[in-house]
């Protein structure tokens, strides 16, 4: 999965893959795997929290929102 590096005080770098529609986002420590409780997630989705102003924000909404689950990957 090709990782994109954002602009955020917590997330390194955020990477999207459009034929599982899992994402995955890195942060300082670990990084994280998420996907929708029944479906992946909507690259709509992906897309508004790269196009936001707070990376972090905009992906606090997506969990809540669009009630997304994530696993910590081993490093």
């Amino acid at each position: 999965m090709n990782m994109i590096p954002v602009e955020s005080s917590h997330i390194k770098a955020i990477g999207y893959d459009e034929e599982t529609q899992v994402m995955r986002v890195e942060y300082s420590q670990a990084t994280y795997e998420y996907r929708g409780i029944y479906a992946g997630i909507p690259k709509e989705v992906y897309d508004k929290i790269m196009s936001a102003d707070s990376k972090g924000r905009a992906l606090k909404e997506a969990i809540a929102e669009h009630g997304l689950q994530y696993k910590r990957l081993e490093d």
